[in-house]
């Protein structure tokens, strides 16, 4: 005998994990945008650290 709530914590499941990995997906892009930042200043010769900062972000390689 299934719960009668059981199809709708399955949805609510799926809807997590749609969440969950959504979320993962921006996480993993602001990630790889940074590392982007932090690659652009180790190329240029004398760049202080201090230009690079969390909230910044890589736009386009052009």
């Amino acid at each position: 005998i299934k719960h009668i709530d059981y199809q709708l914590l399955i949805d609510s499941l799926g809807e997590l994990r749609e969440i969950a990995k959504k979320k993962l997906n921006e996480q993993s892009r602001k990630t790889e945008k940074h590392l982007s930042m932090f690659n652009i200043v180790h190329i240029i010769d004398n760049c202080r650290s201090e230009f690079l900062a969390a909230y910044d972000d890589f736009i386009e390689k052009f």
